[in-house]
């Protein structure tokens, strides 16, 4: 047991040894006068580590029943807007929703009184439709809707 605590012990001083030759003989030293190495922060950096205060627009194109009522008739399931209203007039419907969801006196209150720095503006992957809409509905059961949802791409860039 004797050799073993010698070994262990000799172990021991060799790592102390070795560390303390790394390490200037366990002395820091000092460097002064050395340039800094940060330099401004990028527009990333600003983006990423700034204080972020701001709001939800979760109920533009993302909606729910309870958050607006209104946009659904009584009977809403699914396509009820469309079986009672005909592809024409709900989209009319909606993209005046879309349109008048965020005024430009609500733009300003955000930004001057509110102090918004970011807006989350939720949209589903059928707003990036564009001229592309009708192949993306393709084999889903929005197939045959695309005719309500080809204006929310176009407004949603003007939201954003």
């Amino acid at each position: 047991m004797k050799k073993f605590f010698n070994k262990l012990e000799a172990k021991a001083d060799s790592f102390t040894q070795d560390f303390r030759g790394q390490s200037g003989g366990g002395q820091q030293s000092i460097q002064q006068n050395q340039p800094s190495t940060l330099g401004p922060p990028t527009p990333d950096d600003i983006f990423r580590y700034r204080y972020h205060h701001g709001t939800n627009l979760g109920s533009i194109f993302v909606l729910e029943k309870w958050l607006s009522g209104s946009m659904f008739p009584e009977s809403a399931k699914g396509e009820t807007s469309v079986k009672e209203k005909g592809i024409h007039e709900t989209r009319h419907i909606w993209e005046k929703h879309w349109r008048s969801a965020v005024s430009e006196d609500d733009w300003a209150w955000l930004k001057n009184e509110a102090r918004c720095t970011s807006i989350r503006l939720p949209v589903g992957w059928w707003i990036m439709g564009g001229q592309q809409l009708g192949e993306r509905l393709h084999g889903t059961e929005w197939k045959g809707l695309e005719g309500v949802y080809s204006g929310a791409w176009f407004i949603g860039r003007q939201i954003m």
